[in-house]
């Protein structure tokens, strides 16, 4: 059986145009609702970073810690010595002054078989660069001493004062007070100095040597060979040897000169150990160093804290020193008080006497710095610091309030409090990159502009405010300009809250911290007042005088300069004249003395005639 074969016909679609409308309304308005919500996530996502530009916090009373890092104690200097030999230094000029030479007699005797090789332009530059060595090398062979006033040195002490010696021995006297001064104030420190003897330079000035005194044979070998048929495959061959001696006698010449270049460098303290040692020579020479130090005490590869030289009569000494450290790791913060009260008139914070704290809780030590000993800190890495404290203390023995704050090792608070004056707005700067807190006694407005865009925020007894490098703080008496510093010094803030209970609370007065230049603090008027005080007294003098004409010199000073110009032009012609009357005067008296004998002769040759 044969099945039937079935064709689907598609039938014509109706559909209801109202129906049409509505889809067609709802799709619409689908559309219109996931547009809205978009924007309102676009919104959400762009606001904030609008007012992420600057920040401000209130803050409670108690102390603001700020994490800068860690820190090591300073124990003394480690010195490296290397001395470079005078009279090798000197028979490497007068080698490289043989290549030179030698070179250039070679071209002279080739001249005719390798004019292609232009070997009198190679011998030109090679002289160059010896000529460059030959005055560096005298650079570095100068001493600049002052030479001596007195004629007959020491007998002529005792007439006309003390002669150049006597100052050279008190000047070594009073270093060594200095140095003696400064180690009695800080804890016992270390010198150690490590001689090492450097022959890496000159195995290979040597070994540069032996290659061209070798290529030098091969050339001249090569020129003594030549003969017969084959001399334009001699020639070829020499001109190989030539280059190739060139080469050889520059690498050479080079050498030399960049080693006493960098030895140029360190005289003018413009060197480094590094430039002179390869880094892996260097760290060989502290491994060594430490093997021998016991484990409280450490060397630091970098930085490298100076390299100078110093000039005898047998060598060039390079010293370079370096940081020679306790092991102990201190915790770095710095502690800025919160008021505790604020009045009209005054305000009540802890007494902070160090703004800086290293603590190590581990071992119960810590030492303090002020301001000035935190600058002259040596910044070795990120946050990490080597500083030269006056003293280290115990925990347990020199007790410290901010400390026993921080740690919580006493349920009530041992931090006295100080009373400092408050007249307008108190500024204090933090570490934190661009970040202040500002001290007002009633509500302050001041206006921060980001971006070229305005916002005016209000500011009421302790806030911290931080802005971003675009950002600027108006207040009616001062601006605020933020550091341009990518990256922030600190690492982590926190805030330590203080409960005082003020009603058997003795306050102390104290104002002599304002003086002191621990942080950074600006004033509107409190500094300012006597300036102030004084132009209002000017202007009240001012106003009651009546103002008077102002007469200005200039005119007259123009006046008088013309006046004398125009007497000295009409004098110059004057006199010009009078001198040219003068001449006429004299030339007709001696025209009339000729006149009057000439007439007589003439008298005579007219009456001959007759």
């Amino acid at each position: 059986m044969k099945r039937s074969i079935h064709q689907l016909i598609p039938l014509p679609n109706k559909k209801d145009p109202e129906a049409e409308v509505r889809q067609s309304t709802q799709r619409k308005s689908s559309i219109s609702k996931v547009t809205t919500i978009v924007t309102l996530m676009l919104c959400m996502m762009l606001c904030p970073s609008v007012y992420a530009n600057f920040t401000v916090r209130n803050m409670k009373p108690g102390l603001y810690i700020e994490h800068l890092g860690h820190s090591r104690i300073e124990k003394g200097i480690f010195r490296v010595q290397i001395d470079y030999n005078r009279h090798k230094m000197k028979e490497n000029v007068e080698t490289s002054e043989n290549v030179y030479k030698t070179f250039e007699n070679l071209c002279e005797k080739t001249t005719d078989m390798t004019y292609d090789t232009q070997c009198s332009t190679l011998s030109h530059h090679l002289h160059e660069v010896f000529e460059e060595l030959k005055w560096t090398t005298q650079v570095i062979d100068e001493t600049h001493k002052r030479r001596k006033r007195g004629i007959l040195g020491k007998l002529l002490t005792s007439v006309f004062g003390v002669n150049d010696e006597v100052y050279e021995d008190i000047d070594s006297i009073q270093k060594n007070q200095d140095e003696l001064l400064k180690a009695e104030h800080h804890q016992t420190k270390f010198m150690l100095s490590a001689l090492t003897s450097f022959n890496e330079t000159e195995e290979r000035i040597q070994n540069k040597l032996e290659l061209f005194r070798r290529k030098l044979n091969q050339a001249l070998s090569a020129m003594n060979d030549m003969k017969g048929w084959f001399k334009t495959i001699d020639t070829n061959k020499l001109n190989i040897h030539i280059l190739t001696s060139y080469e050889v006698a520059n690498g050479f010449i080079t050498e030399v000169l960049d080693h006493h270049s960098k030895l140029l460098a360190v005289r003018f303290r413009r060197g480094n150990l590094h430039e002179l040692i390869s880094p892996i020579r260097v760290n060989r020479i502290l491994n060594d160093v430490r093997r021998k130090l016991p484990p409280t005490l450490n060397i630091l590869t970098e930085p490298v804290l100076k390299t100078t030289m110093r000039t005898t009569n047998e060598s060039f000494q390079v010293f370079s020193h370096f940081l020679l450290v306790g092991t102990t790791n201190f915790t770095l913060m710095k502690v800025t008080p919160i008021p505790v009260k604020i009045s009209n008139t005054s305000y009540w914070e802890p007494d902070v006497t160090v703004p800086f704290l290293n603590v190590d809780y581990n071992r119960q030590l810590y030492y303090g710095l002020n301001e000035n000993e935190f600058k002259s800190c040596i910044l070795t890495s990120a946050n990490e610091y080597v500083c030269s404290p006056t003293s280290v203390k115990n925990i347990e023995t020199a007790s410290n309030c901010v400390i026993d704050e921080v740690y919580q090792r006493f349920e009530t608070t041992k931090c006295k409090l100080v009373q400092r004056s408050l007249i307008g707005t108190i500024w204090k700067e933090l570490s934190t990159t661009n970040a202040w807190m500002a001290v007002t006694s009633k509500p302050t407005r001041i206006a921060i502009t980001c971006n070229g865009v305005r916002e005016e925020v209000t500011l009421n007894k302790t806030n911290i405010i931080q802005i971003a490098q675009d950002c600027i703080i108006q207040t009616k008496s001062n601006i605020l300009t933020p550091r341009r510093i990518d990256s922030i010094p600190v690492i982590e803030s926190f805030t330590k809250t203080i409960s005082y209970n003020f009603t058997n609370f003795k306050l102390t007065t104290n104002n002599s911290y304002l003086m002191e230049p621990i942080e950074s603090v600006i004033r509107d008027s409190q500094n300012l007042e006597h300036l102030q005080t004084m132009e209002n007294n000017i202007q009240e003098k001012l106003d009651e005088n009546q103002w008077r004409k102002i007469h200005h010199h200039s005119i007259s000073i123009s006046i008088l300069t013309s006046t004398t110009l125009i007497i000295i032009m009409i004098t110059l012609t004057a006199g010009y004249r009078f001198c040219q009357r003068c001449r006429r005067k004299s030339a007709d008296h001696r025209a009339s003395t000729t006149t009057t004998s000439s007439p007589q002769e003439g008298q005579l040759m007219e009456l001959m005639p007759l």
